[in-house]
């Protein structure tokens, strides 16, 4: 009798302790484990968050950023026009001076044609209607040719003026650039030019002919002055023309060498008008 005593004592001392009471196991016992309930664990306060940026990390990554950012330039940075600086503006190259001095020849150069004129309607008094003596081509052409030694020098005088002109008011300012306008100045000369001297050239080429053939002083001296006019309207407008137009051709070619500094890089940078 004292086994189940003490087998009763210890099992009203467990359970005064709150452990669970054993069970023996029999032969027609059957003991049924039932699975836990799965259990949710709660958020601890104390517990870092790992999901939330570190302030000290989202600063090193924001100046990563920035050195990125300096060390490759941005595409604006490398389209960004560089203006071309302008050529120095000396006042004294204008060409008013060439200009001036071409004008005072082809100035004294007409004034010796219209004297010699003057002279054939004047003192000569030479009719229209008068037969011509073909005995004067000859002194016709000697004193004709004076004027030539003058038209001719004032002439280059005036295209080498108006070159230094036309570079000089692109410089300066004075003029706005149009390359448009330049080359239908330079077309527009280069046809005056080429139609004053071809017409002076081939009238003076068949002008023995053409004398020969004419009996009175009107036909004579009426082809002879005439073209001699026209011819140096014509060459004195295209040599202008075409010196001018050059000169704006050499301000709208220049180019300009200039540095390029910047973070991480360096170096020169080529503008102009092309």
């Amino acid at each position: 009798m004292l086994g189940p005593s003490i087998s009763a004592t210890v099992a009203l001392a467990m359970a005064l302790a709150g452990a669970p009471t054993p069970v023996a196991a029999g032969p027609e016992a059957r003991t049924t484990a039932e699975p836990d309930a799965p259990t949710t664990a709660e958020p601890d306060d104390d517990a870092p968050d790992d999901a939330a940026p570190d302030d000290d990390d989202a600063l090193d990554d924001d100046d990563a950023l920035d050195d990125d950012a300096l060390d490759e330039p941005s595409a604006s940075a490398d389209a960004e026009v560089i203006p071309v600086p302008r050529i120095p503006a000396d006042p004294a190259r204008s060409g008013r001076g060439l200009l001036a001095a071409g004008g005072v020849l082809l100035g004294l150069g007409a004034i010796g044609r219209l004297a010699i004129e003057g002279f054939w309607a004047g003192p000569a008094a030479l009719e229209p209607g008068e037969p011509f003596g073909q005995w004067s081509i000859p002194t016709i052409a000697f004193f004709t040719s004076f004027s030539n030694v003058l038209v001719v020098p004032g002439l280059v005088l005036t295209g080498f003026g108006a070159r230094r002109h036309g570079t000089w008011r692109l410089a300066s300012g004075a003029k706005a650039r149009d390359p448009a306008r330049t080359r239908r100045t330079h077309r527009i000369g280069w046809g005056l030019l080429g139609g004053g001297l071809g017409l002076w050239a081939l009238t003076r080429a068949v002008a023995l002919p053409v004398l020969h053939r004419c009996e009175t002083n009107g036909c004579a001296y009426g082809y002879l002055e005439p073209t001699f006019w026209l011819s140096l309207g014509a060459t004195t407008s295209g040599a202008a023309l075409v010196g001018l137009a050059a000169g704006e051709r050499r301000a709208l070619r220049h180019v300009a060498v200039t540095p390029t500094l910047g973070p991480g890089r360096a170096g020169l940078s080529l503008g102009g008008w092309f």
